[in-house]
């Protein structure tokens, strides 16, 4: 069946396109990506193809390998501990320079409370029923506090390392993870309450070191199923 992709902003939603189907998994991690059949299937020119997968590339989604060509990323479990040192890297900054100028305020504060209901609502008897909400209420909770920098620039680097870890997560995460999730979360949140610097800083990085640590697990078990 042809997809038809609307004009007025084709290059955009090639991009979209691509992303939301690594992102739900119908492109699966080493699946090559051969732009003259994407552009056939959605109808438009190779061109804003190769764009897409550009910029694709540039978010760390998809790789080209030689004599391959241009393939959706596999992860290893090197590069997914990388992703979360990065993560807690530009998060504690972020919390520093928050906290120096004062941006922790009382409508931050209820920002941070909206996402933990929200991962509330996703969870279960201690397990995620809906994941993909769980990860959405995730993510606002982590972007709120990596612009606490005030840093735009910091924010788009951010949304990269971010990504990577999403798509991990689609393939290799525990339901399970809800009730630890949920408890990591409400620390890091009594911690900003409290104005506690040093608190927040350790839980942000108990939190990665738990995620990352049940992360790995599920990497090593999806690529021995490989």
């Amino acid at each position: 069946m042809t997809q038809t992709i609307v004009r007025n902003t084709i290059g955009e939603q090639v991009f979209s396109e691509l992303r939301n189907r690594i992102a739900a998994g119908r492109l699966q991690p080493g699946e090559k990506l051969r732009p003259d059949d994407i552009a056939t299937e959605l109808n438009v020119s190779q061109t804003p193809v190769k764009e897409a997968l550009l910029r694709l590339g540039a978010e760390g989604l998809v790789e080209t390998i030689p004599r391959r060509g241009t393939v959706v990323r596999r992860f290893s479990k090197t590069h997914t501990a990388e992703l979360f040192e990065v993560r807690e890297m530009i998060e504690t900054w972020a919390l520093r320079s928050g906290h120096a100028a004062g941006r922790i305020t009382p409508g931050f504060l209820d920002r941070i409370a909206a996402t933990i209901e929200d991962l509330g609502k996703a969870t279960d008897g201690g397990r995620f029923n809906d994941v993909g909400a769980a990860m959405a209420a995730d993510r606002r909770m982590h972007h709120l506090i990596v612009a606490l920098s005030g840093n735009s620039m910091m924010m788009d680097w951010y949304q990269r390392v971010i990504s990577q870890t999403e798509f991990i997560r689609l393939y290799a995460v525990q339901p399970e993870r809800g009730v630890e999730t949920m408890a990591e979360h409400m620390t890091i949140y009594a911690a900003l309450q409290a104005l506690d610097l040093d608190a927040v800083l350790g839980a942000i990085h108990a939190h990665f070191e738990s995620a990352c640590g049940s992360l790995l697990d599920d990497v090593q078990r999806h690529h021995q199923k490989r």
